[in-house]
């Protein structure tokens, strides 16, 4: 700083007074090594840039904008570099130490050594600096304070003093303080609720980036990383909670443009799972995707369109239940010996269905006064489905396990012949059904075994 800027030092802070500071991938932040015991050059630690876990090239070609045209389904496509430049604009470090002008008591000494040194004077200009009054630790203000001394610390180089003292106690000043708030907001987040709002409250991730900020320019990297880190699970949390409130049935353009700019916040600050077919970013676009098909048949059916024109959709809020049916060898009737209850997971593609029941039955009699007659059955069940849409027509693909067969046994009581055998649960492995409540497979009665279908959707 030559002392013909001083005007421009007490009209705006540095780095980030007057401006957003350019975004840059995986910049260094400052490391103050120990100096030597003279010290004239010095590098405001504002002036250096902030950068996010991603770059906004990388998130610029990310498929997080929505494409809306006449008549037409909607479509994902790049955010581009203007939409994602002002994404990570909203991630500013806006709090930061370097967001503040100098207090009005340094600025007042900043513009007095400024006459000194113009006087040729400087040694008096670095004996005013050394004497002057220092803001203490004060939880509510301790950036004014490292502001005030990161000033004074380059001014006293300019001047051709040793900055070293000023940079010091700025360091220790700001690594209480920055370790405190960064303690006090991950127990926050540990215990923190699920947002009632629809809009989740994300002032904490700036705090949090401010943090980072401070603490990187500082050169106090364990504390910027932890800051880092926390920010990241800010994100992950925010977009989680944005995600749980999105109903793909009831969302409409702008709640899919909500979940969208959650996601392209959450992709810069580094949460895991969201490139392109991980875990994440395919649990978003599955449900993105079901919002998107159905809005555009809504339009299709409220315009009297043809259906054909309809893209595939599958049924929203999905419960239901596989009742399962015997065909009794003893009495020759139909008996239901239980339900395997299930529901829809709307994350998957296509959507899945999963259950569990428990099916029983017992029945013991005598044929004509000739044939003893029994059956046994007791075994637990898990359900596994999943959609197909099959040239336009919904059909559902259930898989159901059981722990046992079914036995029977039928003796002859004048004889003693015996006859026995088994009700093959689990012998039709995978079977399709129409996705129709009601529909019955096999849908003939030339079996033993039967499934009735039945379920609720909802909007």
């Amino acid at each position: 700083m030559k002392w013909h800027t001083l005007a421009f030092i007490l009209g705006a802070s540095l780095g980030l007074c007057a401006c957003s500071p350019t975004i840059v991938e995986n910049s260094t932040p400052a490391v103050i090594a120990s100096p030597p015991s003279q010290v004239t050059s010095f590098t405001h630690p504002c002036s250096k840039p902030f950068a996010l876990p991603r770059e906004v090239n990388q998130l610029a070609v990310m498929p997080f904008a929505l494409q809306e045209k006449e008549e037409q389904p909607f479509q994902l496509i790049p955010l581009g570099e203007e939409q994602a430049t002002a994404v990570a604009n909203s991630l500013q470090p806006t709090l930061s130490l370097c967001a503040i002008l100098p207090s009005p008591e340094i600025s007042a000494v900043l513009e007095q050594a400024g006459q000194l040194h113009q006087q040729g004077n400087d040694k008096k200009a670095r004996e005013l600096f050394r004497t002057s009054t220092l803001q203490t630790s004060d939880s509510n203000h301790w950036r004014q304070g490292v502001r005030d001394r990161l000033d004074l610390a380059e001014a006293m180089a300019e001047i051709g003093g040793n900055p070293q003292d000023f940079l010091t106690s700025a360091k220790q000043l700001a690594q209480g303080e920055i370790t405190r708030e960064v303690n006090e907001l991950s127990a926050s987040l540990a215990g923190a609720q699920k947002p009632s709002s629809s809009t989740p409250d994300t002032s904490g991730i700036a705090i949090v980036l401010s943090l980072a900020y401070d603490a990187g320019i500082l050169g106090l990297d364990d504390l910027q990383a932890q800051a880092n880190q926390l920010a990241t699970q800010m994100g992950e949390q925010m977009l989680a909670a944005e995600l749980e409130d999105f109903d793909p049935c009831q969302s409409d353009k702008n709640a899919i443009v909500r979940l969208l700019n959650a996601e392209s916040q959450a992709y810069l600050l580094g949460v895991q799972g969201m490139e392109v077919d991980e875990p994440f970013y395919n649990q978003i676009r599955a449900r993105i995707t079901k919002s998107m098909n159905h809005q555009y048949n809504d339009l299709i059916r409220k315009r009297g369109l043809s259906p054909s024109l309809m893209l595939p959709e599958e049924p929203c809020h999905v419960r239901g239940s596989l009742e399962v049916r015997i065909f009794s060898v003893c009495s020759q009737q139909w008996s239901t010996i239980g339900r395997i209850e299930f529901e829809g997971d709307e994350d998957a593609v296509p959507m899945t269905l999963t259950g569990q029941g428990h099916i029983s039955f017992s029945e013991h009699r005598l044929i004509e006064g000739e044939l003893d007659c029994s059956i046994s059955i007791d075994a637990d069940v898990a359900l596994t489905g999943a959609f197909r849409n099959d040239q336009g027509v919904q059909r559902i693909e259930f898989t159901p396990q059981f722990s046992s067969d079914g036995h029977y046994q039928v003796t002859s009581k004048t004889t003693g012949a015996q006859s026995s055998g088994i009700y093959p649960f689990n012998g039709f492995g995978s079977f399709i059904m129409p996705w129709v409540d009601g529909s019955v497979f096999p849908p003939s009665e030339n079996h033993i075994i039967q499934y009735a279908l039945s379920f609720t959707t909802g909007e």
